[in-house]
Parts: structure tokens; C-alpha cells; sequence
């Protein structure tokens, strides 16, 4: 979809963001959500057709001042269904590894889920992952949101700190006994730029957005394949569904392609020939001064380094 980080959260356990169009209007502190009552956040009205084909076209237009008159201001807490459910129903494990204080856990955002046996269990921080790995307690289906200082977010140390968390997370996948039969879908929340020279399609008045990287890895992926498949957030969940059987929950999964074309399950392949463990990096980085002053006063930081 075209927005910021919360929603596109949403998008990869629901199929859907509820409506809602951007990060919680407040800033301070870090989670909340359900657990915050003064937490809000802006998100489309219900609209009726019409009113659908005339936010669809002042998108097409940039007219924002048509976009934003249909939002409304409402608690950031919801209760739509997410693909845990459907997992649950259908006896498959599942886990969703995230801080359980941080914005970025969209489950802090779903009441059933927030307040249910699964918090503590099956919905832990993501530094549980490692440890679940090398006991062999790895779930079918497993969501891991990277916390803060390694989620590569703009004010975080440095990017290559990220990186590491990521070679890391792969690294132990690819030396433990789950690589043979793993997929890894690995992509971003945001594009991380201001243009795409290629006009997103518009499914509904929330996308898509400008694309945003995504990588498979996996010992049954193409190798050295690059798809041009048409492929959204949704379409993670849309992967999941197919490969366990499940049925899509809303209008975007159903419609969204499925990542299957990536993959080719009848090459002959030894797991073990198709491991690349890469090596963490020192992390320089920018001088720690300059990483505290963006924090503080964002790009006006590296103006005043023009300068």
C-alpha cells in the first residue's frame, strides 16, 4: 500500500490495514496501542462507491485535500482477523517474534490477539528467535520484526547494524535442520525514496505504493532469478495460504499473486550446497555525535553539516 510503517505492518499478518493510513499520531514512548486509550491514528471513512472512485481518482490527481476530508480520527486498536487466526483454526504453528514494546508490533494493535493466551507464547520479542532455533522449537509459520537499533529505521545507528541482524537471522536458518524445507520472504515496510519512475496500479484507495525490495531465500528458490511478477504485501500471506492450504481473508490476498513462480520444488537439490553464510561487518558507521544530532533534528543535521 502507499503509507508509512504501521500500516504496512498490518498488511503482512491481516491482508488489510483496517484503513488506516499512517503511524500513530503520537510520538512518544514506544508500543501501546490497545494498552494506550489516548493512542489515535487517522484511517479512511467506510465509503460508499462514489465516494471510492472519487479518492481513487484525487489520488491519481494528488489532490490531497479530496483524500484527507474522507479520513477520520479514531483509537489505535482494532479486532479485524489476522492470518494467526486462520493458522490457529487449521492446527498449524505459528509464532510472531517482536518487541513487545515497540510501534512496530502490529499485534499490539489487535485486541484479540494482544489480550489472549497467544501474548507470551506465541507473540514473544524477537530475540526469542535464536534461542527457539538452536532447541528446535521453530514453528511452521514465523513473522520476525526486527527491534529497535537493527531495523534499519531513519534515526537508528546505522544501517549496517541492520544488515548484521539480518546475515545473523539467515545465517542460523541456513545451519540449522529447518533450511532444507525454509523459505525466507525478506522485504521492507517502506521504499526508503521519494520517486518510482513506474505509477503504481490502484487496486483500492490504499495502493498500491511505490515498490520496495524483496528478497526469497530459500534452497528451492530460482537461482539467480529475477521476477518481474507483480507482487504486494499481501501476496506474503497470499504464499503462506497457498502452501498450507488456507483460504485468503480479504479482496487483496485474494486477488494478489502468490510468489510461487519464484520457486521451482522439482530441481534436484542438495540444501546443503545451497547455503551462502555471509559475514558480519564492522560497523563504522557515521560518527556517533552526527547519529545523535539526526535523532534530534532530523535532515536539518546534515544541513547544518553543509554548511
Amino acid at each position: 500500500m502507499y503509507g508509512p510503517t504501521f500500516p504496512e505492518h498490518l498488511y503482512t499478518v491481516a491482508a488489510q490495514a483496517g484503513r488506516v493510513v499512517g503511524n500513530k499520531d503520537q510520538t512518544a514512548g514506544e508500543g501501546g496501542y490497545c494498552d494506550d486509550p489516548g493512542e489515535t491514528v487517522f484511517r479512511f471513512q467506510n465509503l460508499s462507491n462514489k465516494e471510492r472512485e472519487k479518492v481513487m481518482k484525487a489520488e491519481r490527481q494528488t489532490d490531497v485535500d479530496t483524500i484527507v476530508a474522507y479520513w477520520e480520527h479514531v483509537r489505535a486498536c482494532f479486532d479485524f482477523e489476522v492470518l494467526p487466526d486462520q493458522l490457529e483454526k487449521a492446527g498449524i504453528s505459528w509464532h510472531y517474534y517482536a518487541d513487545e514494546g515497540s510501534w512496530m508490533n502490529a499485534m499490539l494493535a489487535i485486541k484479540h490477539m494482544r489480550y489472549s493466551k497467544h501474548w507470551g507464547r506465541d507473540i514473544t520479542p524477537e530475540e526469542q528467535f535464536p534461542e527457539d532455533i538452536a532447541k528446535e522449537k521453530l514453528d511452521s509459520v514465523s513473522w520476525v520484526v526486527p527491534g529497535p537499533g537493527v531495523n534499519e529505521h531513519p534515526g537508528g545507528p546505522s544501517v549496517c547494524t541492520g544488515e548484521n541482524w539480518t546475515v545473523s537471522v539467515v545465517n542460523q536458518i541456513m545451519r540449522s535442520k529447518y533450511w532444507k524445507n525454509t523459505a525466507i520472504i525478506l522485504t521492507w515496510d517502506d521504499f526508503g525514496g521519494f520517486y518510482d519512475h513506474v505509477p503504481p496500479p490502484q487496486y483500492d484507495v490504499m495502493g498500491l505504493g511505490p515498490r520496495v525490495p524483496l528478497l526469497i531465500i530459500s534452497p528451492w528458490a530460482k537461482q539467480g532469478y529475477v521476477d518481474n511478477t507483480e507482487y504486494e504485501f499481501s501476496s506474503v500471506l497470499k504464499f503462506i495460504e497457498t502452501v498450507h492450504g488456507l483460504d485468503c481473508m480479504t479482496a487483496r490476498d485474494c486477488q494478489a499473486n502468490n510468489m510461487m513462480n519464484a520457486f521451482d520444488f522439482e530441481q534436484e537439490v542438495q540444501p546443503s550446497d545451497r547455503k551462502l553464510l555471509l559475514k558480519e561487518r564492522s560497523c563504522e558507521g557515521l560518527p556517533s555525535s552526527v547519529a545523535e544530532a539526526y535523532r534530534e533534528h532530523g535532515d536539518d543535521a546534515f544541513q547544518a553539516l553543509g554548511d
